[in-house]
């Protein structure tokens, strides 16, 4: 089965399976040697998602406009020094949160990946083909968070990546909690395969990550599905449900700070870490006001595709002492 390489939560992976591809959220690494002098400027994320996307055996790669960084990434890939992307399709996700015109606008665009999706040789599915596909996945997401309480933040948070790299699910590994830490929860933008081992650091110091809400985690995953409304229109149901996912990119992009503070609530977590890429200026621009939103201490992390864990051990090792 062809592979579509994707880049964005508001991708829906269902959509591309019931076309009859295998959807692949590809998580870059980094140290990449395809890094030129005149990508100076532009994200390393977006710009080794991109070369690594280019030398990946698929039908089709699906970035979409909610980051800036990405969409200036397509606008580089024909320049000289840029591998070629020839079924690269750029798809429009509004950032208005409140409107039912930008809704409209997101259904349309979905429509318009279906078409090119069949111009890559996919079949347009009908209602009972989606729905198959769909109740397939929410299956597969529901024994995942079902087993989120046998299993270390760590592995969790591995294994939510892995599944939106593939799809498949295999929890015989062994991934259970150790011993008692201290609940943190961590937060921000997508992180390249190195980028993990800070998760790994942070149990190191003490801490048990207990939510994941960066680009990729437990955030980003659609709401379930409703049963009902997923046999009356499961299109639009697929919609709704990705629609609602809150991210900082979004205006108002209050629905996060309220999705932080219901799972604040619930988890009882002691301090925030927030990991975000260095030219991502919507999390900069964030820092702050997490600060005054939340009654817990907050560390800010920047990640710029080098390793991130030796600089920033000490760091985390004083903050979850301080917790």
């Amino acid at each position: 089965m062809r592979s579509i390489v994707y880049s964005c939560s508001y991708v829906p992976p269902e959509w591309i399976a019931a076309h009859g591809f295998r959807p692949v959220r590809l998580v870059p690494y980094s140290g990449t040697e395809c890094l030129q002098r005149e990508t100076a400027g532009i994200c390393h994320y977006m710009h080794r998602f991109l070369e690594q996307a280019s030398q990946f055996d698929a039908a089709g790669v699906v970035v979409t406009t909610l980051c800036d960084q990405m969409r200036r990434g397509v606008e580089c890939i024909n320049s000289p020094s840029a591998a070629s992307l020839s079924s690269l399709f750029l798809m429009h996700v509004p950032k208005t949160m409140n409107s039912v015109g930008a809704v409209r606008y997101y259904h349309e665009e979905l429509k318009r990946l279906s078409r090119f999706l069949i111009n890559l040789g996919g079949a347009l599915p009908d209602e009972a083909h989606l729905i198959e596909v769909m109740i397939d996945y929410q299956q597969k997401r529901d024994n995942l968070f079902n087993h989120r309480s046998d299993m270390s933040g760590v592995a969790f948070s591995r294994f939510l990546r892995s599944f939106q790299a593939g799809g498949l699910l295999d929890l015989c590994e062994d991934a259970t909690k150790s011993k008692k830490l201290i609940p943190v929860a961590i937060l921000g933008g997508p992180m390249s395969i190195e980028d993990l081992g800070i998760l790994d650091l942070i149990e190191e110091a003490g801490g048990e990550i207990v939510l994941d809400g960066t680009e990729g985690g437990e955030r980003t995953m659609p709401r379930a599905f409703h049963r009902q409304r997923i046999h009356i229109d499961p299109f639009m149901e697929l919609v709704e449900a990705y629609w609602s996912i809150p991210d900082v990119a979004r205006r108002p992009n209050d629905s996060l700070f309220i999705w932080i503070k219901n799972q604040l609530a619930q988890r009882h977590m002691r301090g925030i870490i927030l990991l975000r890429n260095v030219w991502c200026d919507l999390w900069h621009a964030e820092v702050m006001r997490l600060r005054e939103w939340l009654d817990i201490p907050l560390l800010d992390i920047d990640l710029d595709g080098e390793s991130a864990t030796a600089r920033n051990r000490t760091r985390i090792e004083a903050f979850m002492e301080a917790l």
